[in-house]
């Protein structure tokens, strides 16, 4: 699995700094490929914004002022940003090199870009338990 990079606005001892990834608020995520001779299709890891526009909106919107609330949304954040966009790479990955499809571009640039939107709607996604174990029982 890739290594999970949280990256911060401002210093911190166990994260990294957003200017070291070139983050602007508007980025949520950046692929970072492996720089070993043949495996550069191989991902060594996935940095997240973790001070995001994004995030900061939707803590705003819906109000929430709890550290623990906090804490549990940024997680959230983190967590679905990251498998997203490792899951999206596969998919895409494996569609550019195939034949089949006549597509050519860049995947971690695309991901990146794509990631903007799409990171608040997985923001806005409940995934509370009864839900998804009615979804199950219908």
């Amino acid at each position: 699995m890739p290594k999970l990079i949280r990256v911060l606005k401002s210093p911190n001892n166990l994260m990294k700094i957003r200017k070291d990834y070139n983050f602007t608020g508007d980025d949520v995520v950046k692929i970072l490929n492996s720089d070993e001779p043949g495996q550069e299709n191989l991902l060594d890891g996935i940095a997240v914004n973790m001070d995001s526009y994004v995030v900061k909106r939707h803590i705003s919107r819906n109000r929430i002022v709890s550290q623990e609330q906090i804490k549990q949304v940024r997680d959230k954040y983190c967590m679905t940003s990251y498998l997203h966009t490792l899951f999206l790479y596969a998919i895409l990955d494996k569609l550019v090199k195939s034949e089949t499809y006549n597509v050519e571009f860049e995947v971690t640039d695309f991901i990146r870009d794509l990631l903007k939107p799409y990171s608040s709607v997985l923001l806005s996604l409940d995934t509370n338990e009864a839900i998804i174990s009615s979804l199950i029982e219908d």
